[in-house]
């Protein structure tokens, strides 16, 4: 049964390579010397393998092709120095694209499903690493290898600067609350409504982002925006409350206050851990902090209004 077991999965894995081969390399354009990225993961995830790119390219190749979900799109762009051309994929191959698992090095004109948790099946286990270390281990790259910056759009910051503009929200004086988060456990509603309440109390006026299916919240002004705009946004803003997401990823060069928070847990291992901005070395200023997912949102606020 077991012979007859892996035979199966062999043949899965070959089919599933050959399907992701010849569906997706055409439309990225890949050629020999080119570096096929697939992400059809989270909005940090593809912002890892962007700021990672330009140090792809100092090891080969000739350019990054880069293929993610359709809401994504404007991640790549933001990263000009080291991806060449972004293409959206189709979102009902997301369950064909999660189950491949990739053989042998990332190579140059083969499409790579670019994500840690095919690196550690094909590998076997790892050590506990960092997201960061994890994706320069997958690419083949050096530990110390560095990231490259976004590179904002104009258009995107005058945008940014119309949409605060028509909501009314005041330059400097708003926190933009993203209490959302899809790979993590994130805090009850009553934590983030003290929190709301407590910030307004202090003076500051809170900007709910809201992405489908954000539940509201007494007090806030939504507000919803491309990803292209989240780091002037932020910028505008002055001060960014956060669930850890992959936001926190691609605002973590923003030039503003940046609070994040994380879930606290008993086990050795943790999402602070793990996914820790400061640790990355994605930012070094930002605020993360640890709550239990049972905590009032009174001691998070005291906290956080206590940070400098």
């Amino acid at each position: 049964m077991g012979i007859l077991r892996r035979a199966r999965k062999t043949l899965h894995q070959f089919r599933t390579n050959l399907a992701i081969r010849f569906r997706y390399g055409p439309p990225m354009a890949l050629t020999r010397a080119t570096w096929g990225l697939i992400s059809p993961y989270g909005i940090g995830d593809t912002y890892l393998l962007c700021a990672l790119s330009r140090q792809l390219l100092a090891a080969g190749g000739d350019a990054v092709s880069l293929l993610v979900r359709p809401s994504h799109l404007d991640v790549g762009l933001l990263f000009p120095e080291g991806i060449a051309r972004v293409t959206a994929l189709d979102e009902a191959d997301l369950l064909l694209l999660r189950s491949w698992r990739r053989q042998g090095p990332p190579r140059t004109g083969i499409p790579l499903v670019a994500h840690p948790h095919h690196l550690a099946l094909a590998d076997g286990p790892l050590p506990r690493l960092h997201l960061l270390d994890l994706y320069r281990r997958m690419l083949r790259l050096p530990p110390e290898a560095p990231l490259l910056r976004p590179t904002l759009p104009s258009t995107a910051c005058e945008e940014a600067l119309r949409r605060f503009r028509h909501l009314g929200l005041p330059a400097g004086r708003t926190v933009l609350l993203a209490p959302g988060a899809a790979s993590i456990k994130t805090h009850p509603q009553t934590f983030w409504q003290g929190l709301v309440r407590d910030l307004r109390k202090a003076g500051w006026t809170v900007a709910l982002n809201t992405p489908v299916a954000t539940e509201p919240l007494e007090g806030t002004v939504p507000i919803t925006f491309p990803l292209r705009e989240a780091i002037p946004i932020a910028e505008l803003a002055g001060w960014v409350v956060s669930s850890r997401s992959g936001l926190c990823d691609l605002l973590s060069t923003a030039r503003c206050r940046l609070t994040v928070i994380y879930p606290r847990t008993d086990s050795p291992w943790s999402p602070l851990k793990a996914f820790s901005l400061v640790s990355m070395g994605l930012s070094t200023e930002a605020e993360e902090l640890e709550f239990p997912l049972t905590s009032g949102g009174d001691e998070a606020s005291a906290r956080i209004l206590a940070q400098p």
